[in-house]
């Protein structure tokens, strides 16, 4: 038979016989049982999506096509593992066998994850996915839903969590940020955050260091931004260098500053262009710029008490032991506000609700941590593009 008159002689998109069992579900008994079909080695294959293969032994397959959906009616095994057929029924035609390059360790990625945290007794939240502010870093565009925000963070709402008497919590939450497609960028991906009321970053480090190494890394060197310059540009970094300072050492190094960039963009060209890139190591980098703070504490040194983990050349995570006064909250939220007008970025409110629950309720010292979950999957994994990880 060929593929002509099979076709001819098919009752058209028939529902699978009953009591047909999936090639996953299959009890390696006789009966009914569905897949795609693949020749390999001019044998007959059934398959699936796990990986799960199945040869199949029949009479009448040359009229099917890899990718063909069927139901094969078995009957009894071989020897060598193959089963024998009775028959078999073409349930949907295909064209071709569909290429599927999706990773299939990250789902068990993501649930490790997740039982890390509960394991850990930390109460997992969810936070909503329509906000008024989707979040206020001045270098990120979200996307907007009608008069709503996707969010690019769960931070606000979180931090509305820990004003409502949580203290150790997690969310691992479908973001989305506009303009963002890269090897190492998607609009959507999974950001990963947790926050310990009563605590500063030191505990922070801890679960971070705990989690990096039971998704297969090496224990991170923690370090500091004034270390790495030291080490790798001979420069004395402070708390207070100056832009004109910044200025002289991008000249120095041969990076064509614009005049119209601020201390921050000067400290960034430093910064990526020739530190970041020896970070493959995992590595947790401490004391920024206190222009650079956001929502972190200014720590007594002069730093801004925050810090980030590199591993493979990738930025993975930002850590900040959080501002909880609520007058410092938005006056720093005005600063970004006037960054991102700067920038030409969207213009967004705040979120008046978490200064309202800050001043009734009090948010206690907190260390919090956003962590991407995608780049810790591909620095863990030797990933180099975050496509695979997505089906669509």
């Amino acid at each position: 038979m060929d593929r002509k008159q099979l076709l001819s002689e098919w009752k058209r998109y028939p529902s699978a016989p009953k009591g047909c069992q999936s090639l996953l579900r299959w009890q390696k008994t006789r009966g009914w049982v569905g897949a795609r079909v693949g020749f390999v080695h001019g044998r007959f294959v059934l398959h699936s999506e796990p990986g799960l293969s199945l040869v199949v032994k029949a009479s009448r397959t040359d009229a099917f096509l890899p990718g063909d959906h069927v139901a094969a009616e078995l009957t009894e095994a071989n020897a060598d593992g193959s089963w024998n057929a009775k028959q078999i029924c073409l349930l949907a035609p295909a064209e071709e066998l569909p290429k599927l390059e999706w990773n299939p360790n990250w789902r068990p990625f993501l649930q490790k994850v997740r039982s890390f945290f509960i394991q850990k007794k930390f109460t997992e939240i969810e936070t909503p996915s329509l906000t008024i502010c989707p979040g206020l870093e001045p270098t990120l565009e979200p996307m907007a839903v009608g008069k709503k925000f996707l969010p690019t963070s769960p931070e606000i709402h979180l931090k509305k969590a820990l004003c409502l008497g949580f203290s150790d919590i997690f969310e691992i939450k479908n973001c989305f940020r506009d303009n963002e497609i890269s090897e190492h960028h998607q609009p959507e991906f999974h950001m990963l955050e947790w926050y310990r009321a009563y605590a500063d970053l030191e505990l922070i480090i801890q679960d971070l260091s705990e989690l990096v190494q039971m998704v297969g890394g090496a224990k991170p060197e923690v370090t500091t931004f004034q270390n790495l310059f030291k080490k790798y540009l001979q420069i004395d970094l402070k708390p207070d260098t100056p832009r004109e300072t910044y200025w002289q050492w991008c000249l120095k190094e041969k990076l064509h500053p614009n005049e119209t960039d601020t201390k921050t963009d000067l400290f960034h060209r430093l910064w990526i262009d020739r530190v970041e890139k020896n970070l493959n190591e995992p590595t947790i980098v401490r004391d920024f710029p206190p222009e650079q703070a956001a929502l972190a504490r200014i720590s007594p040194s002069g730093w801004a008490d925050r810090f980030e983990l590199f591993w493979q050349g990738l930025e993975i995570a930002n850590a900040f032991h959080e501002v909880n006064d609520p007058n410092e909250q938005a006056q720093r939220w005005q600063i970004e506000k006037n960054e991102r007008k700067r920038l030409e970025r969207t213009t967004l409110p705040h979120d008046e609700e978490l200064l309202t629950k800050m001043k009734m309720h009090g948010l206690p010292p907190t260390g919090g941590i956003a962590l991407g979950l995608e780049r810790l999957f591909m620095a863990a994994h030797g990933v180099k593009d975050i496509r695979s990880l997505r089906l669509f």
